[in-house]
């Protein structure tokens, strides 16, 4: 990969943090040509042409039109969706019906779901 332009993240970031340790077990540093604000813009940059970058498995699915390659990174960190709410007050009926959806989607495209806190 390091032959090819980067589209990378802010090394602030959570994402830009896994990719920068990715890179760093691999002995390498990241020379990002260009920063991305999220895996989805870095996947609009790669299909217009703008160099390759690493992305999580969601956002390269929402891309199954597209005229790039997608290729498995060994090693790679887990990334974990969180849903986020507060713990005082009680999901709504229509919040619970967009959890049960989401968990059918991720088992049907073959993500991990795991047992939700109470």
């Amino acid at each position: 990969l390091l032959p090819f332009p980067l589209i990378s993240y802010d090394r602030e970031s959570p994402f830009g943090a896994m990719v920068g340790a990715l890179f760093e077990a691999s002995g390498e540093t990241v020379r990002a040509a260009i920063e991305a604000g999220s895996p989805q813009n870095a996947c609009a940059l790669v299909q217009a042409g703008a160099g390759i970058a690493l992305v999580d498995e969601f956002s390269s699915r929402s891309w199954a039109q597209s005229k790039f390659v997608v290729r498995p990174v060994l090693n790679a960190p887990v990334l974990e969706a969180t849903l986020v709410r507060l713990r005082t007050e009680p999901m709504s009926q229509l919040a619970q019906g967009f959890v049960e959806v989401l968990q059918g989607v991720m088992r049907r495209e073959g993500f991990r779901s795991p047992t939700p806190e109470p």
